[in-house]
């Protein structure tokens, strides 16, 4: 799976953490797949931070100045060109050693509890939605 799979699965995936399910290995299995997308993530915002700090254009304190919109002011047409490539490569990096979690809908414990559609595509990279 790509690095920007897991950015956007992250969100989902903390709410589905967040839920009851009908096993302790169901429960455990979440638990750990949410805590190495994190450590992605973390690191993809490290690696982000070191891109931002080296391609930005810096304000009088020293740091990068942030434009409307959370947009990052760049030095030079240059620097965009290179940010939006190291950026690029960083998102498509592939990351093998997560393993997807099979989920069925008698693994959770409420049916109120099922994910939305939306939840589902997004979470697809990470969890192999089953039917029983």
């Amino acid at each position: 799976m790509k690095l920007f799979e897991l950015l956007n699965a992250l969100p989902s995936l903390r709410r589905l953490s967040e839920l009851k399910f009908s096993s302790f290995k169901k429960v455990r299995e979440i638990a750990i797949l949410r805590k190495k997308v994190e450590e992605e993530v973390d690191f993809y915002v490290k690696e982000e931070r070191n891109l931002i700090d080296t391609y930005a254009t810096k304000g009088e304190d020293g740091n990068p100045i942030i434009l409307e919109g959370g947009r990052i002011k760049l030095d030079s047409k240059e620097s965009k060109n290179k940010f939006e490539t190291e950026i690029g490569k960083l998102r498509e990096l592939e990351i093998d050693d997560i393993s997807k979690v099979s989920l069925t809908d008698s693994d959770f414990g409420d049916s109120n509890n099922l994910p939305t559609p939306e939840e589902i595509l997004v979470l697809e990279s990470v969890i192999n939605f089953k039917e029983d």
